[in-house]
């Protein structure tokens, strides 16, 4: 008895002494873990297997059950399998899978080299993991360590639930060559949509890589009142790991033919941007037109950067006629910017251009052009003692706007802040700061009847407090937080008139006396179970503010009241699917709201189905630059367009199932032209998860043009959309 068990483990010794090409063999049934640990060579083959058994004198063996055979990155797989010593090489049968990286192979019987990593089955399926592309053929050929050579096979991404399911569409290829990473080369093929040939092809190329490639991408076909039938053919040109771009050739029936580009690039992660331009001979207008829409960031150095943002379009119409390709119709105002810029720890300066192109008929007949326009700033930092600091702003800018007038504006702002903390949750704040100002018209020179100055003292204080307390409710823990604050800011009487051609809010700055009161109240929670320091998430808070006019002298301006209005700003989230916002400006004296916007989100809690609603309505009141609640900036000035009184947005979508999905967006500006945008989608998504296509539904500024378009995508191809 111990002679026979010297005899096996001699011959069991001896042959993983001499199993293949230096390595060795081992039967894993009980030694997996102790494996794992012992550094093996790279080209070490190693066999796990319920049993194994070795033939010395022809230098083979057999292992079956559950065999597993690792050789690098590569893992064999099967209910058998037979290994020649001598040949490096194997012979796999009843259920073999062989796993490369992320890419499977299946097959009935897979005969292999392990050297040259070669082989041939029968029967096989090869899935590309990272595209999802399943590649199954009667006979393949395993030529290299990543090509293969098919007979007989098809190619398709469709992953069907059911074998029996007729697959929504595949490629049948006579012969083919695959490459990993690359392309499938077919010959003899016909594209089949569940099962019916619809296209012969005899010599073509299938993108079995996750890779960006040349080529042309999915069209797309589209019609609208105003335009007609749209056709779209794109070509993406990949041309090289930071640069691509993408050319299209769009055809409108009505219109004529318009060509477009859109280029990215990102040649090192300070540098980025995406320019796209579209450019058109209307026959419908007999005039070309084009619309540009750019942007652009590149840090120089690091100090210095510069941006670019860009909105052009030929016409007033362009952005109603080609909506989304530059800005969205409803837009009033289309602005450009450019910017070259210094930051230097608290130093920062900027040499900017803006044009502010007005594409509404209704309104802002004054938008003034700023270019060019220069910023040296010096931020506020400590200077001497923690609780003092000191900076500088200074600007001078050349104005021209749309009624010719032309003119030059240079200021100097010093400041100083004084910031203290005399008990916890308490700070108090308090500043100063002299902006001289002087407006020259471009015609006249300096200290002429054209110029103004004004020297403008500003003060301000503030005191604000932070009080919460812990508590528990149900399964949460709460924190109330609240925080009460008062400001004060003081800017005296100027005694000149306001500059007689306004640009800006400075132009028609008055004096300010406020004194704002306000307090902001905050619940946040989290469950009990949750870890220590996990995140707190916001439930609701409440905001409310008014301010009183110190200067308020009812014989002199009759309309000047002592109170200003009440601002209300709320919301509550009191469950992660559940949120409500409301913003309100309230008229003291009679009750009555000055400005409203509200808006809702509902969202199921499996986040299939949403809806978002909220309503604006304009008042002069909300962007007035002499606004006292909460003291807005009092130099921005935004531009009125009196014929919108009121704006509704509301978005509704919906996971109707995992095939199905829908979503509804509408904007009404309540005005003469009535609805604005109003944009349906549909999509279903093939239960193969291998196809979609999507309907889209589009009315714009026009009310009675309705516009579609129908976007169909096959996984694994390219496609524009």
């Amino acid at each position: 008895m111990r002679m026979r068990r010297f005899v096996l483990l001699y011959v069991f010794s001896l042959f993983v002494a001499l199993c293949g090409f230096g390595p060795f063999c081992e039967r894993a049934a009980n030694a997996q873990e102790a494996d794992q640990e012992r550094p093996l060579p790279a080209d070490t083959v190693r066999v796990k297997a319920d049993s194994l058994s070795f033939d010395q004198q022809n230098m083979a063996g057999t292992a079956t059950g559950d065999v597993r055979i690792l050789y690098g990155d590569t893992v064999l797989e099967a209910g058998e399998v037979f290994l020649d010593l001598d040949d490096k090489s194997s012979y796999a049968s009843e259920r073999v899978r062989l796993l490369q990286g992320r890419d499977i192979l299946t097959c009935d019987k897979l005969q292999y080299h392990w050297e040259s990593q070669t082989g041939s089955l029968e029967g096989g399926e090869l899935l590309f993991k990272e595209t999802g592309y399943f590649i199954r053929a009667d006979l393949l050929e395993k030529t290299g360590q990543d090509t293969y050579a098919v007979e007989d096979g098809t190619f398709t991404t469709c992953d069907c639930p059911s074998p029996e399911a007729r697959v929504p569409w595949e490629m049948r290829a006579r012969e083919g060559e695959i490459t990993l990473g690359g392309y499938a080369k077919v010959r003899k093929a016909t594209f089949h949509i569940l099962g019916v040939p619809v296209l012969y092809i005899p010599r073509g190329y299938v993108p079995v890589k996750l890779d960006r490639e040349s080529g042309f991408l999915v069209p797309g076909i589209g019609q609208t009142g105003r335009n007609g039938w749209e056709f779209l053919l794109p070509y993406y040109w990949a041309i090289n790991a930071s640069y691509d771009a993408t050319f299209l050739l769009e055809g409108l029936t009505k219109r004529g033919a318009k060509p477009g580009v859109e280029f990215r690039y990102r040649p090192s992660k300070n540098t980025t941007g995406k320019w796209n331009l579209s450019m058109i001979y209307d026959m419908k207008v007999d005039d070309l037109r084009y619309g540009l829409r750019a942007e652009h960031f590149q840090k120089l150095s690091s100090s210095f950067y510069d941006k670019l943002d860009l909105r052009v379009v030929s016409d007033n119409d362009y952005t109603e006629d080609f909506p989304w390709e530059v800005a969205s119709p409803s837009d009033r105002i289309l602005e450009s910017r450019g910017t070259v810029g210094f930051l230097q720890g608290n130093f920062h300066t900027t040499l900017e251009g803006s044009f502010a192109d007005l594409v509404a008929e209704t309104g802002g007949d004054k938008v003034p052009q700023r270019l060019p326009h220069i910023h040296v700033d010096f931020v506020r930092s400590p200077v001497g003692f923690p609780w003092l600091s000191l900076g500088w702003r200074s600007e001078a800018v050349h104005f021209l706007d749309e009624m010719g007038n032309k003119r030059w504006r240079q200021q100097i702002r010093p400041q100083g802040m004084v910031s203290l903390s005399p008990a916890p949750g308490l700070s108090l704040k308090g500043g100063v700061g002299i902006r001289e100002v002087l407006s020259q018209y471009v015609s006249d020179s300096f200290g002429g009847d054209g110029s103004q100055h004004r020297t403008l003292l500003e003060t301000e204080a503030e005191a604000e407090g932070t009080v919460g307390r812990a508590f528990h409710w149900g399964s949460y823990r709460l924190f109330h937080v609240v925080r009460p604050r008062v400001r004060y800011q003081y800017i005296h009487e100027i005694a000149s008139d306001p500059f007689p051609v306004v640009m800006d809010g400075l132009d028609v700055l008055r004096s300010r006396n406020f004194f704002t009161y306000s307090i902001t109240t905050s619940l946040w929670g989290k469950p009990e179970d949750s870890l220590p320091g996990g995140s707190k998430g916001i439930m609701g808070d409440l905001y409310v503010a008014q301010s009183l006019d110190l200067d308020q002298d009812p014989l002199e301006s009759p309309s000047q009241r002592l109170f200003s209005d009440v601002r209300v700003r709320c919301r509550l989230q009191p469950r992660t699917w559940l949120g409500l916002r409301a913003d309100l400006q309230i008229d003291p004296y009679d009750g009555s709201l000055r400005a409203i916007e509200v808006g809702t989100s509902l969202r199921d809690k499996k986040d299939r189905f949403g809806l978002d609603v909220g309503f604006l309505e304009h008042d002069e009141h909300v962007v007035d630059p002499l606004t006292r609640v909460e003291l807005y900036d009092a130099y921005d000035l935004v531009y009125l367009f009196p014929g919108i009184d009121q704006t509704l947005r509301s978005r509704l979508q919906a996971r109707i199932t995992d095939q199905w999905a829908a979503s509804l967006d509408t904007l009404y500006l309540i005005e003469l032209s009535g609805k604005i945008e109003n944009h349906l989608s549909v999509s279903y998504l093939s239960a193969c998860d291998c196809w979609s296509v999507e309907l889209k539904m589009n009315q714009t500024v026009r009310p009675d043009d309705v516009g579609f378009s129908v976007l169909f995508r096959l996984t694994g191809l390219g496609s524009y959309y």
